[in-house]
């Protein structure tokens, strides 16, 4: 029964690590990805 459990639980975690890293990957991949610059005239940020 133990060992049952401890397979179960290493398989659920690389499971979960394996959708982690898609996630990762996903979002890096992103290129349009817009920046913050300071507006010199207000001090405020703005998409830049």
């Amino acid at each position: 029964m133990v060992r049952w459990a401890y397979k179960t639980a290493v398989r659920i975690n690389e499971e979960l690590e394996e959708m982690r890293l898609s996630r990762v990957a996903e979002t890096a991949h992103v290129g349009n990805v817009q920046t913050l610059k300071r507006d010199p005239v207000t001090g405020a940020y703005r998409p830049g």
